[in-house]
């Protein structure tokens, strides 16, 4: 498999009908790394034919909404979906603090481990 970057959404923190938030998939080998996570991620995911059954990082820039509010949504459906791999996010060590009561309300039973 060869090497590929894969840009969801690159515009800048308003959504448009032509823009989303920043978000990339970059395959290297057998690998995917999905690049922030923002909001619409998994739609254009869709929209672009893009599937994730080999992505296992994710890696946020930084902790703007337009980089990471289409995260939480993004776990949720993969546990909805029957996703059993864990999944290990990069990020500033607030994430963390932020992130889990979320999981915890939103995704108690989330078939996976979440790790940062």
């Amino acid at each position: 498999m060869s090497n590929q970057l894969t840009i969801l959404g690159c515009g800048s923190a308003k959504p448009t009908k032509t823009n989303s938030p920043s978000s990339q998939i970059v395959e290297l080998s057998d690998k995917q790394f999905l690049v922030d996570a923002g909001e619409g991620a998994q739609i254009t995911m869709q929209r672009m034919g893009v599937h994730t059954n080999r992505l296992d990082h994710i890696f946020l820039s930084h902790l703007h909404g337009d980089h990471c509010f289409g995260l939480l949504g993004l776990l949720s459906t993969w546990g909805m979906t029957g996703r059993t791999r864990s999944i290990c996010i990069h990020a500033h060590a607030d994430l963390e603090k932020l992130l889990t009561p979320l999981l915890d309300y939103f995704c108690r039973e989330l078939p996976y481990e979440v790790r940062f």
